[in-house]
């Protein structure tokens, strides 16, 4: 039984990069770089990771992996490149190797991404076959020494994303199906095998819920050709002031993991998970372990939320609602105001219509009376129309300095109320037996008296925007 258990190691193709999806599982709260190609520089900042896992604690030729990588985002959410370098030791067999990763991103729609990536690197595949032991002399000698083959691989990802609360991505390992060979020299005896092509599939969901908080489920279903699908289903709760997360995940075969990380100072992250063997070795095993550090590089640290104070957030508060009021109060005075520009437009467009109107019909007047004989009256800066029946009338006159003159009064009184609105100018309507109206500021028994009315109206504001032709006197006859 235990010649059988040796010769079953050696037989066990290597690991390969990313060959244990638990050592990706166990870091994707903080990078799923491992965990897929296509999350190479998927932040946006330096991001450099150490991850170091003991497999089966106390059990003999345990395997054991340690990768250290790197990534960079070379354009926010549309470019980024990676670099991991591994070392994966698994009894006789140890695969040591690094990978080039370049990742782009297709922007579907404002909501929807679609990264592809692919990552191209070495693999220097070796067995140390003085570490076979059997209780058989011959067997042990079937190979000597330790044999190297260093062979190029490629791999390749694909992430798309919904939201930044959706992910579906598929990635597939070891596509260049390498052969490794080797024969002893000694014995003149040979060994060959394949490296197995390793696929897989990651959902992935994250909410965040009362501001501070995370809750995220991830589901990885991995398969090596040939071989049956491994499920593997993650839940995490992280609180992000501190960048504290909990975790927990259970796979195939009943088993489980538990861990937790935190960030210092928003630049250091730490990480510990503990996790139970399958069933079918968990009473030969202890516990495997696995221990992460990572650090942000080239991003200012933050402080602490913890020097913060609760009155310190709640006067923040106040203050950004006190600001919002404030926009909201701008806000509205600045549609009061537009409202107002639009009634005081309204409003000057009426009054332009209807003083063009009142100018017309002005116009009109004073083309009937200039008809009629008239009498002059000087004066300093108007021209003086009496009709011709004054000439009936007794030598008692009376002067009207007139503004406005209508063939209807309906007119008159139009225009009386336009000076009144505009001008201030208060007005009366002295109607003709004929029916013809003049509007007139004043009535005045001498005509020194009617001139110096004339100069009082040539200092108001506009006069001249609201009269067609210039202020003259009415000279009127009254019968004795």
């Amino acid at each position: 039984m235990k010649r059988a258990f040796y010769f079953l190691l050696f037989l066990l193709p290597a690991p390969t990069f990313a060959g244990n999806p638990d050592v990706a599982l166990n870091q994707s709260h903080t990078s799923g770089y491992l965990l897929n190609p296509a999350y190479a520089g998927m932040q946006e900042y330096t991001f450099a990771s150490l991850q170091v896992r003991t497999q089966w604690v106390g059990m003999p030729g345990a395997p054991q992996q340690q990768y250290l990588f790197l990534e960079h985002s070379l354009a926010p959410r549309k470019a980024g490149v990676g670099v991991a370098l591994f070392n994966e030791e698994s009894n006789v067999i140890v695969n040591t190797g690094g990978y080039i990763t370049y990742r782009y991103t297709f922007q579907l729609s404002r909501r929807q991404r679609l990264s592809p990536a692919v990552s191209i690197g070495l693999t220097q595949n070796r067995i140390n076959f003085d570490r076979i032991v059997a209780e058989n002399p011959f067997e042990s000698a079937i190979m000597t020494g330790v044999e190297h083959k260093m062979l190029f691989n490629v791999n390749m990802g694909l992430l798309y994303s919904f939201a930044d609360s959706w992910e579906v991505g598929f990635a597939a390992y070891d596509l260049l199906d390498n052969t490794y060979s080797y024969r002893s020299y000694t014995t003149e005896r040979s060994s060959a095998y394949s490296a197995i092509r390793t696929f897989a599939l990651n959902a992935r969901y994250r909410k965040v819920f009362a501001e501070n908080f995370e809750a995220g489920a991830l589901l990885y279903l991995y398969s090596q050709q040939g071989l049956p699908v491994e499920p593997t289903l993650r839940l995490s709760f992280s609180y992000l002031p501190y960048g504290a997360s909990l975790y927990g995940g259970y796979t195939w075969d009943n088993a489980f993991s538990a861990g937790a990380s935190l960030w210092l100072y928003d630049r250091v992250s730490i990480g510990y998970t503990a996790e139970m063997a399958q069933a079918g070795v968990r009473g030969y095993t202890g516990l495997t372990q696995q221990v992460s550090l990572g650090v942000r590089i080239g991003q200012p640290a933050q402080p602490r939320p913890s020097k913060v104070s609760p009155r310190d957030i709640e006067e923040l508060r106040r203050m950004n609602q006190e600001n919002f009021e404030h926009i909201e109060r701008v806000a509205q005075a600045q549609e009061v105001s537009r409202r107002q520009v639009e009634q005081q437009q309204a409003k000057a467009d009426s009054l332009e219509r209807e003083l063009e109107s009142l100018r017309q019909m002005a116009l009109a007047a004073q083309a009937a009376v200039s008809n009629i004989p008239a009498e002059q009256v000087v004066t300093d800066s108007a021209l003086s129309l009496t009709p011709a029946q004054v000439d009936t009338a007794p030598n008692a006159a009376a002067y009207y300095v007139v503004v406005g003159y209508y063939l209807h009064r309906s007119y008159a009184e139009r225009y009386q109320a336009m000076l009144a609105s505009q001008l201030q100018l208060p007005t009366e309507i002295f109607e003709e037996a004929d029916g013809t109206c003049y509007v007139y500021s004043k009535k005045v028994d001498t005509f020194p008296e009617a001139q110096r009315e004339f100069r009082r109206l040539q200092q108001l504001d506009n006069l001249d925007r609201y009269m067609v032709g210039n202020v003259w006197a009415l000279k009127k006859k009254s019968k004795q």
